[in-house]
């Protein structure tokens, strides 16, 4: 029991930490990342942002949508980490999208040279954000 608290505790600060490290990084790119593995068809798409509203995920191979995965804003507060098993994708590049009220995020994601992994390269980022004017 103490090992499982203590597992338990580790996981919350390293997950903590990797949003606190998204959120730092923000200026410089999205708060949405893919974070590859060692594992060709496994990765883990990081969304740190909070929302109310539902965040869509797709998989293209071209123009054909290879798959879908929609996250229901109740099972996330302030953003979420999932993880993706892409064992039947059989191309050496695919596109990952990203889409929520905040922000629609697209990456392409490109074999790598030793054919183990994926590499995933941010292609498009657009921001929803409604623009405020000031009276100055």
């Amino acid at each position: 029991m103490k090992n499982q608290t203590i597992l338990s505790a580790a996981l919350i600060i390293l997950f903590s930490a990797a949003f606190t490290v998204v959120n730092a990084q923000v200026g410089s790119g999205p708060a949405v990342k893919i974070l590859p593995s060692a594992d060709k068809n496994i990765f883990k798409i990081l969304f740190a942002y909070a929302s109310e509203k539902p965040v869509d995920i797709s998989f293209f191979d071209g123009s054909e949508l290879l798959g879908s995965d929609r996250i229901k804003a109740k099972h996330f507060g302030q953003g979420f980490l999932k993880k993706y098993d892409l064992s039947n994708i059989k191309s050496k590049s695919f596109t990952v999208e990203i889409s929520s009220e905040n922000v629609d995020v697209v990456y392409k994601m490109v074999e790598s040279k030793d054919h183990k992994t994926y590499v995933p390269e941010l292609e498009k980022t657009t921001y929803k954000n409604s623009l405020v004017a000031s009276n100055n």
